[in-house]
Protein backbone atom coordinates (compact mmCIF):
# COMPACT_ATOMS: atom_id res chain seq x y z
CA UNK A 1 0.00 0.00 0.00
CA UNK A 2 1.17 3.33 -1.29
CA UNK A 3 1.20 6.99 -1.24
CA UNK A 4 2.06 7.74 -4.42
CA UNK A 5 0.61 4.87 -6.62
CA UNK A 6 1.09 5.54 -10.67
CA UNK A 7 -2.81 5.54 -11.31
CA UNK A 8 -3.20 8.63 -7.76
CA UNK A 9 -0.23 10.30 -9.43
CA UNK A 10 -2.19 10.16 -13.20
CA UNK A 11 -5.47 11.38 -11.28
CA UNK A 12 -3.80 14.21 -9.52
CA UNK A 13 -1.90 15.40 -12.76
CA UNK A 14 -4.89 15.14 -15.19
CA UNK A 15 -7.42 17.00 -12.27
CA UNK A 16 -4.09 20.43 -11.96
CA UNK A 17 -3.48 20.18 -15.82
CA UNK A 18 -7.04 20.34 -16.94
CA UNK A 19 -7.46 23.96 -14.71
CA UNK A 20 -5.68 27.67 -14.77
CA UNK A 21 -4.21 28.81 -11.91
CA UNK A 22 -0.99 27.99 -9.20
CA UNK A 23 0.07 24.36 -9.11
CA UNK A 24 -0.04 23.07 -5.52
CA UNK A 25 2.76 21.99 -3.30
CA UNK A 26 0.79 18.05 -3.28
CA UNK A 27 0.92 18.54 -7.52
CA UNK A 28 4.63 19.47 -7.63
CA UNK A 29 4.96 16.71 -5.03
CA UNK A 30 3.47 13.99 -7.27
CA UNK A 31 4.77 14.53 -10.09
CA UNK A 32 7.95 16.61 -10.39
CA UNK A 33 11.24 14.37 -10.32
CA UNK A 34 13.03 17.03 -7.81
CA UNK A 35 10.60 16.03 -5.04
CA UNK A 36 11.72 12.29 -5.64
CA UNK A 37 13.27 11.81 -2.74
CA UNK A 38 10.50 13.16 -0.50
CA UNK A 39 8.24 10.86 -2.05
CA UNK A 40 10.63 7.76 -1.21
CA UNK A 41 10.69 9.28 2.83
CA UNK A 42 7.42 9.72 3.10
CA UNK A 43 6.99 5.95 1.46
CA UNK A 44 9.16 4.65 4.03
CA UNK A 45 7.79 6.40 7.14
CA UNK A 46 4.60 4.35 6.55
CA UNK A 47 5.97 1.49 5.69
CA UNK A 48 5.79 -1.65 8.30
CA UNK A 49 2.88 0.48 10.01
CA UNK A 50 -0.56 -1.43 10.73
CA UNK A 51 -2.33 -1.49 7.10
CA UNK A 52 -5.28 0.19 9.13
CA UNK A 53 -2.78 3.17 10.28
CA UNK A 54 -1.13 3.07 6.20
CA UNK A 55 -4.80 3.30 4.80
CA UNK A 56 -5.46 6.47 7.35
CA UNK A 57 -2.16 8.25 6.52
CA UNK A 58 -2.54 7.68 2.80
CA UNK A 59 -6.09 9.49 2.60
CA UNK A 60 -4.32 12.38 5.04
CA UNK A 61 -1.34 12.96 2.77
CA UNK A 62 -2.85 12.93 -0.81
CA UNK A 63 -5.53 15.66 0.98
CA UNK A 64 -3.81 19.50 0.81
CA UNK A 65 -5.54 20.44 3.48
CA UNK A 66 -4.28 17.47 5.59
CA UNK A 67 -0.88 16.71 4.14
CA UNK A 68 1.36 19.29 5.53
CA UNK A 69 0.18 18.39 9.31
CA UNK A 70 0.29 14.29 8.42
CA UNK A 71 3.60 14.82 6.90
CA UNK A 72 4.96 16.94 9.87
CA UNK A 73 3.41 14.13 12.58
CA UNK A 74 5.56 11.60 10.19
CA UNK A 75 8.45 13.05 10.88
CA UNK A 76 8.60 13.73 14.24
CA UNK A 77 8.17 9.49 14.43
CA UNK A 78 10.78 9.36 12.25
CA UNK A 79 13.08 11.11 14.71
CA UNK A 80 11.84 9.26 17.15
CA UNK A 81 12.62 5.82 16.14
CA UNK A 82 15.96 7.18 15.22
CA UNK A 83 16.19 7.60 18.11
CA UNK A 84 15.58 4.00 19.18
CA UNK A 85 12.33 4.18 20.49
CA UNK A 86 9.34 2.48 19.88
CA UNK A 87 5.98 4.07 19.37
CA UNK A 88 2.46 3.66 18.00
CA UNK A 89 0.69 5.98 16.15
CA UNK A 90 -2.89 7.42 17.40
CA UNK A 91 -2.99 4.52 19.98
CA UNK A 92 -6.53 5.23 22.15
CA UNK A 93 -6.06 6.26 25.44
CA UNK A 94 -8.51 7.11 28.12
CA UNK A 95 -10.55 8.02 24.88
CA UNK A 96 -8.04 10.02 23.22
CA UNK A 97 -6.20 9.33 20.29
CA UNK A 98 -1.78 11.40 21.09
CA UNK A 99 -0.61 11.41 17.69
CA UNK A 100 2.23 9.13 18.96
CA UNK A 101 2.42 6.72 22.17
CA UNK A 102 6.30 6.38 22.94
CA UNK A 103 7.05 3.24 24.74
CA UNK A 104 9.38 3.36 27.58
CA UNK A 105 12.97 3.27 27.20
CA UNK A 106 15.33 2.22 29.64
CA UNK A 107 15.49 5.10 32.05
CA UNK A 108 12.97 6.94 30.02
CA UNK A 109 9.02 5.95 30.98
CA UNK A 110 6.21 6.32 28.16
CA UNK A 111 5.44 9.42 26.96
CA UNK A 112 2.75 10.98 24.22
CA UNK A 113 3.99 13.27 21.28
CA UNK A 114 1.16 15.60 20.02
CA UNK A 115 2.57 17.27 16.55
CA UNK A 116 1.57 20.88 16.34
CA UNK A 117 1.31 22.64 13.10
CA UNK A 118 1.03 26.59 13.33
CA UNK A 119 -1.19 28.25 11.09
CA UNK A 120 0.63 31.04 8.84
CA UNK A 121 0.48 34.48 9.47
CA UNK A 122 -1.68 37.18 7.60
CA UNK A 123 1.18 38.57 6.09
CA UNK A 124 2.33 35.27 4.79
CA UNK A 125 -1.70 34.77 3.99
CA UNK A 126 -1.42 37.85 2.25
CA UNK A 127 1.98 37.46 0.44
CA UNK A 128 0.18 34.06 -1.10
CA UNK A 129 -3.09 35.91 -2.54
CA UNK A 130 -0.41 38.27 -4.27
CA UNK A 131 1.72 35.31 -5.87
CA UNK A 132 -2.01 33.75 -7.37
CA UNK A 133 -2.91 37.06 -8.37
CA UNK A 134 1.16 37.26 -10.39
CA UNK A 135 0.30 33.83 -11.60
CA UNK A 136 -3.40 34.40 -13.33
CA UNK A 137 -1.83 37.67 -15.04
CA UNK A 138 0.87 35.31 -16.57
CA UNK A 139 -1.86 32.51 -17.79
CA UNK A 140 -3.14 35.04 -19.73
CA UNK A 141 -0.50 36.04 -21.46
CA UNK A 142 -1.41 34.28 -24.89
CA UNK A 143 2.05 32.27 -25.53
CA UNK A 144 2.45 29.00 -25.65
CA UNK A 145 5.13 28.02 -22.97
CA UNK A 146 5.78 26.58 -19.73
CA UNK A 147 7.56 28.24 -16.88
CA UNK A 148 8.46 27.91 -13.53
CA UNK A 149 8.41 30.64 -11.25
CA UNK A 150 10.91 31.07 -8.41
CA UNK A 151 11.13 33.29 -5.49
CA UNK A 152 13.96 34.55 -4.09
CA UNK A 153 13.81 36.97 -0.35
CA UNK A 154 10.83 38.26 0.54
CA UNK A 155 9.75 41.43 -1.61
CA UNK A 156 6.00 42.01 -1.02
CA UNK A 157 4.20 41.59 -4.02
CA UNK A 158 1.00 44.08 -5.27
CA UNK A 159 -1.82 43.93 -7.61
CA UNK A 160 0.23 47.16 -8.92
CA UNK A 161 3.77 45.37 -9.36
CA UNK A 162 2.01 42.20 -10.62
CA UNK A 163 0.85 44.21 -13.83
CA UNK A 164 4.68 45.48 -14.23
CA UNK A 165 5.61 42.10 -13.83
CA UNK A 166 3.58 40.63 -16.07
CA UNK A 167 3.56 43.37 -18.80
CA UNK A 168 8.01 42.85 -18.65
CA UNK A 169 7.69 38.64 -19.08
CA UNK A 170 5.23 39.25 -21.98
CA UNK A 171 7.70 41.87 -23.64
CA UNK A 172 10.40 39.35 -23.05
CA UNK A 173 8.83 36.58 -24.26
CA UNK A 174 7.58 38.12 -27.56
CA UNK A 175 10.64 39.81 -28.31
CA UNK A 176 13.51 37.28 -27.00
CA UNK A 177 11.28 33.96 -28.44
CA UNK A 178 13.64 32.16 -25.15
CA UNK A 179 14.35 28.64 -25.99
CA UNK A 180 13.45 25.90 -23.39
CA UNK A 181 16.34 26.23 -20.80
CA UNK A 182 16.59 29.69 -20.39
CA UNK A 183 16.04 32.01 -16.79
CA UNK A 184 15.93 35.70 -16.02
CA UNK A 185 15.81 37.32 -12.71
CA UNK A 186 13.47 40.61 -13.30
CA UNK A 187 15.80 43.36 -11.42
CA UNK A 188 14.57 44.21 -7.87
CA UNK A 189 12.23 41.65 -7.67
CA UNK A 190 14.01 38.85 -6.52
CA UNK A 191 11.78 36.68 -8.98
CA UNK A 192 13.20 33.80 -11.32
CA UNK A 193 11.34 32.84 -14.59
CA UNK A 194 12.96 29.75 -16.38
CA UNK A 195 11.38 28.07 -19.48
CA UNK A 196 10.89 24.76 -19.39
CA UNK A 197 8.75 23.38 -22.19
CA UNK A 198 7.45 24.80 -25.53
CA UNK A 199 4.71 23.48 -27.72
CA UNK A 200 2.45 21.70 -25.71
CA UNK A 201 -1.10 22.72 -27.46
CA UNK A 202 -2.00 25.50 -24.64
CA UNK A 203 -3.22 28.46 -25.46
CA UNK A 204 -1.50 30.89 -22.99
CA UNK A 205 1.12 30.36 -20.42
CA UNK A 206 1.34 28.10 -17.82
CA UNK A 207 3.43 27.70 -14.95
CA UNK A 208 4.85 26.03 -12.07
CA UNK A 209 5.52 27.13 -8.67
CA UNK A 210 9.04 26.92 -6.01
CA UNK A 211 10.23 28.59 -3.28
CA UNK A 212 13.97 28.57 -3.08
CA UNK A 213 16.82 30.64 -1.79
CA UNK A 214 19.49 30.51 -4.25
CA UNK A 215 19.66 30.50 -7.93
CA UNK A 216 21.72 31.84 -10.54
CA UNK A 217 20.28 33.30 -13.55
CA UNK A 218 20.65 36.79 -16.25
CA UNK A 219 19.24 39.59 -14.76
CA UNK A 220 16.84 41.33 -17.05
CA UNK A 221 15.13 44.55 -16.69
CA UNK A 222 12.93 44.38 -19.13
CA UNK A 223 13.16 47.29 -21.21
Amino acid sequence: MEVFTDGWISQIRKKHEQRQGLRTYLYLLATKDEYQTTRAEIENWINGLPEIIRSKLISRLRSSKNHIQTYNELAIGSVLKQLGYQLEYEKPLSGHTPDWYVHPKGDIPAFIVEVFTANPSNEWTAQRRQKIDLVKRLEQIPIDVTMNIRFRGNMALDQHQNKIIATKIRKWLEDDNPPVGTQISLTGTGIIFKITYRGRGFPHVTLAFFDISKVNSKSYDGK
